[in-house]
């Protein structure tokens, strides 16, 4: 009967009239409460017309049970985690709207401005301050306080049993206890709020043991254990560190023997024994040390080459053998042995772009079949005309060039003829034309041009100057001859006393580079 009645109040509660669908142009009011060491509460409320009349009417309940870690706030700690919380969980009904916050806690109304060294406090401030303008917090006593307080009372263990049992959260962080027995099994035993005390027993709900990491299965063996317990007889570094860590007191001696990087990681304390196995410690993982060369080759094939290991990447084979196994410059070797494993090399997926075949240039048979062409920027205006560029062609057979000099400001036909007047006219029909990109020689014009007279047009890759070699290296060897008539002006004067510019030097750097 009390059951059926709770399940009445519970459905009127979250269905019409009580429940309604929120309206966006209307202010919202949030209501939050949080009971100490218990849970926190909030409830979403809006004042809308119903039946004629203005009421207040509910959009939304939410609730939560308190973590351990936060069952020790104190009350303006907790009343702080439940807005926050509470403008997370609703963030898509307050983001950018205006509403109000109801709490019975007055220090929250000063929450935005509070002055505080408590790094939660501090954390929440910035996490809240978007709403700051849009978010007005207003104190109400905490016996009218009733539909939020409601919500933040006597929780129940997340388990089945509670009708408000939330498969997702029982999920989220399940908590793991690593406990090593006698026979030197590493299991896991899990516990969950509402499950009772911690059972010794390293059994799983069907009652089976649960290995972690395993070698040659999914369980370390106790002979595998041996196995290493023998191999430290044989080393002499762990046999100094076995006496060091079983002895009361410091041994200098002993200490002094230790090499790199055994001595290191001693003096910062990181070795430690369980049952005779030494036991190396980093942060918050320990891992068995192994230093047998067999029990390495061993560990490194079942955590990368086993089929449930998957051969996965460095990143992810480095985590599973750093929980499990140490020895010295054990990541180097880690990542050594992954790179050079054969079938990732061979299964590997390429993810760059295909590598294309390497194109060679064909080497022409007879002069000016094939040349280069490319600019000679950055000159000074010269000659009658005032240029101020100059184009190189080379030929690839000969490695003769012509120098034709112009103007930048040239279009794509003006450079066509240019070359039909100067080359063509003297030197004939050419097979091939190298060039980079410039797009007076990518132009539709300049293509057309060369479709009619039958010669073929090669670009230089993007980002590749190499293949337009020749005029390159041709322009700097130019570049250096004017140098040392025109470095300390565009006009130079010969011993009978004419004026030359790098224009009218052209013809004779053209005669004196060809012979």
């Amino acid at each position: 009967e009390r059951r059926d009645a709770y399940e009445r109040i519970r459905h009127e509660l979250t269905n019409a009239p009580v429940l309604i669908f929120p309206d966006f142009e209307l202010q919202f009011k949030l209501y939050i409460d949080a009971a100490f060491s218990q849970g926190l509460g909030a409830a979403l409320h809006q004042r809308q017309i119903v039946d004629g009349e203005p009421r207040e009417r509910v959009i939304c309940y939410i609730s939560r049970q308190l973590e351990d870690s936060e069952a020790w706030y104190g009350a303006t700690q907790t009343e702080c985690l439940c807005l926050v919380w509470a403008l997370e969980k609703l963030h898509y009904y307050l983001e950018g709207a205006v509403f109000e916050v109801y709490t019975d806690c007055t220090a929250l109304k000063s929450l935005l401005n509070m002055k505080t060294t408590n790094r939660h406090m501090l954390r929440w401030q910035i996490a809240i301050q978007e709403y700051r303008g849009n978010m007005t917090i207003i104190y109400k006593e905490g016996k009218s306080h009733t539909n939020a307080d409601g919500l933040s009372r006597w929780p129940l263990d997340n388990v089945k049993s509670n009708p408000a049992y939330d498969p997702e959260v029982a999920a989220k962080i399940p908590i793991h206890f690593m406990e090593i027995d006698r026979r030197r099994n590493f299991r896991f035993s899990e516990w969950a709020p509402g499950s009772g005390t911690l059972d010794s027993g390293n059994t799983d709900s069907e009652g089976t043991e649960t290995p972690i990491l395993g070698i040659s299965s999914s369980e370390l063996h106790n002979e595998f254990f041996s196995a290493v317990l023998k191999s430290y007889a044989k080393h002499k570094q762990c046999g100094i560190l076995l006496q060091l860590l079983q002895q009361t007191y410091r041994s200098p001696e002993l200490e002094s023997q230790l090499e790199e990087p055994w001595l290191r990681a001693y003096k910062d304390k990181k070795f430690f024994l369980v049952d005779g196995l030494l036991y190396h410690r980093e942060k918050h993982t320990s891992a068995l040390t192994v230093v047998d060369r067999d029990h390495i080759s061993l560990i490194l094939q079942e955590f990368h080459d086993f089929p449930y290991m998957g051969h996965m990447s460095e990143y992810r084979t480095r985590e599973r053998v750093a929980s499990t196994a140490w020895w010295p410059k054990w990541e180097q070797e880690l990542s050594e042995y992954i790179n050079t494993c054969e079938r990732c090399q061979k299964a590997n997926r390429k993810h760059g772009k295909k590598y294309g075949l390497l194109q060679h240039i064909e080497e022409p048979k007879h002069p000016w079949e094939t040349i280069n062409m490319d600019w000679f920027k950055g000159l000074v205006p010269g000659g009658k005309e005032n240029y101020n560029v100059c184009l190189i062609i080379a030929d690839r057979f000969s490695k003769s060039m012509r120098c034709l000099p112009c103007h930048k400001e040239n279009t794509t036909i003006d450079t066509a003829l240019l070359f039909c007047n100067n080359i063509i006219s003297t030197c004939g029909v050419l097979k091939i034309i190298i060039s980079d990109r410039d797009p007076k020689f990518t132009s539709e014009f300049w293509t057309n041009l060369y479709d009619m007279l039958g010669t073929k047009l090669a670009f230089s890759t993007a980002y590749h100057p190499q293949t337009d070699g020749l005029a390159e290296r041709m322009i700097q060897t130019m570049e250096d001859i004017l140098r040392r008539f025109c470095a300390y002006g565009m006009e130079y004067k010969d011993h009978e006393g004419y004026t030359h510019d790098w224009v009218t030097l052209l013809p004779a750097v053209q005669l004196a580079y060809n012979t």
